[in-house]
């Protein structure tokens, strides 16, 4: 990102505290019109600028990485100097340093849990009514999760068992997705600047997963017709599990005030990141948009020049 405003997430995020195009605010100039030279009146006048922050995983394609699918094996765990790690018994509670990684949606994410989401979605679990509210069965649960830490899935586990285990996987991570974030800007993330805050404040491993997750989510959503999971009922069930394993000395009523912040957070960036790529997408294309040359326009064979045609 160039220019004072900007500032770089990493792993596919962008931040943004101005203008997301990287000009000013005022209206560009009109493309200069030459006598060999017209503009292309095509591409229409500038969008607003785009406030607060971009994720690369609203903008990236739906299609999942070539080799994701139920019963293909694949790395869990990182290589740890070079070597494989010693063996595992649990594949969840792990920092994210721990997990190899893969490219999903734009962003560096454990394999592991590209692995369960492709699972939801080769088995149709995006139609599946209440994904990820409903419980998977816990037997399923609990030998698809030690299949896992051995870099295999069973075809068979049905899509509520792998939303499931992914919100174990998230529910595990030590200190949570979200635990090292200061509460205050959890709460006040309500707007274009408190998201931009937010995501400024994780390290890049957390930032790249929470994209994803925001990703996900969308995705999720945008099957409400069949599943009944719309934005705010997938935030809901996915916010519980943002603050890592259950500590027995936390005030409950503080835990409850946290989630029910968590959950606006969430649904606030799902929200916002739609909105901002929406604007990125129309900010790249219209500035993108190239003048045309004066040979290449013709009506009945005769050139155009500055808009007009030659008599």
């Amino acid at each position: 990102m160039t220019g004072g405003d900007g500032v770089s997430g990493g792993d596919g995020v962008q931040l943004y505290v101005g203008d997301v195009s990287g000009r000013s605010n005022e209206a560009p100039p009109p493309p200069h019109a030459s006598s060999d030279e017209a503009s292309c009146a095509s591409a229409g006048p500038a969008p607003p600028p785009a406030q607060g922050f971009c994720l690369a995983s609203i903008g990236a394609s739906s299609a999942l990485p070539p080799g994701l699918a139920p019963g293909t094996s694949f790395t869990p765990f990182a290589l740890v100097h070079g070597k494989k790690p010693k063996k595992m018994a649990r594949a969840f509670g792990h920092a994210l340093a721990a997990y190899e990684t893969t490219s999903c949606y734009g962003e560096e994410v454990p394999a592991l849990l590209c692995f369960l989401w492709a699972g939801v979605k080769h088995a149709d679990g995006l139609s599946t009514e209440g994904i990820f509210r409903l419980a998977g069965d816990p037997q399923i649960c609990t030998a698809a999760e030690k299949s896992l830490a051995k870099g295999t899935l069973p075809k068979a586990t049905p899509p509520e068992a792998l939303a499931h285990l992914i919100k174990g996987f998230l529910r595990s991570l030590p200190g949570g997705l979200l635990g090292a974030v200061p509460s205050n800007l959890i709460t006040e993330c309500d707007s274009p600047a408190g998201c931009a805050a937010l995501l400024a404040a994780l390290g890049s491993r957390e930032r790249a997963l929470l994209s994803w997750l925001v990703r996900v989510t969308l995705e999720v959503a945008a099957r409400e017709p069949q599943n009944k999971m719309d934005v705010r009922n997938v935030t809901l069930v996915l916010a519980p599990n943002l603050f890592g394993p259950p500590n027995p000395t936390a005030n409950p009523m503080e835990e409850l005030m946290l989630i029910k912040a968590a959950t606006t957070t969430l649904h606030t960036l799902v929200t916002e990141a739609k909105k901002r790529s929406a604007l990125c997408r129309r900010q790249r294309d219209w500035s993108h948009a190239q003048p045309c040359s004066a040979h290449r326009l013709r009506v009945s064979g005769r050139p155009r020049r500055h808009g007009f045609r030659i008599p």
